[in-house]
């Protein structure tokens, strides 16, 4: 675990994340199951929260945590057709307004307010982000205090 500041705890995902209520132990075999998991219990995810997911790409994990615990999610990614199919999936799901994706590029400042998201996640993505430390930077500040940032780094195997 790496001590980003304080109150921002940026974690990756291991192989011994406990099981949480309602999520089959299958998915725990998962590298996104076990990413649910490890933002689910600290976050207490619930229609009370607000989750920013960078890197969405069609957004099969936006809506399921949405489906799942009910919080708000907007998700973003650089790619035009990714968010197509996103957005799609979503109204396919009857999610909107409760989900949903804009097109931007991560590797700039996200153009939402300070303090605006319990949770920040990028699942396997954070790898293409040119500045990791500007990008860090900017997810603790859309943080709201006491937040969590959730990343994966397909490049580091042991997670």
């Amino acid at each position: 675990m790496l001590a980003f500041e304080p109150d921002l705890v940026i974690v990756g995902y291991s192989l011994n994340v406990p099981e949480i209520e309602g999520l089959p132990a299958a998915a725990h075999a998962l590298p996104q199951g076990r990413l649910v998991a490890a933002l689910a219990l600290p976050v207490e995810l619930g229609a009370s929260k607000r989750l920013l997911e960078v890197a969405c790409g069609e957004g099969g994990f936006a809506t399921h945590i949405a489906e799942r615990f009910g919080p708000a999610v907007v998700g973003v990614d650089i790619h035009e057709s990714a968010i197509g199919a996103a957005r799609a999936r979503a109204r396919s799901r009857r999610l909107e307004p409760l989900v949903t994706f804009e097109r931007v590029d991560a590797d700039r400042p996200l153009l939402f307010d300070d303090a605006s998201f319990d949770a920040v996640l990028c699942n396997d993505a954070i790898n293409h982000l040119r500045d990791r430390r500007c990008v860090l930077s900017d997810w603790h500040r859309l943080l709201k205090p006491g937040g969590y940032c959730l990343f994966t780094d397909p490049i580091v195997v042991t997670g």
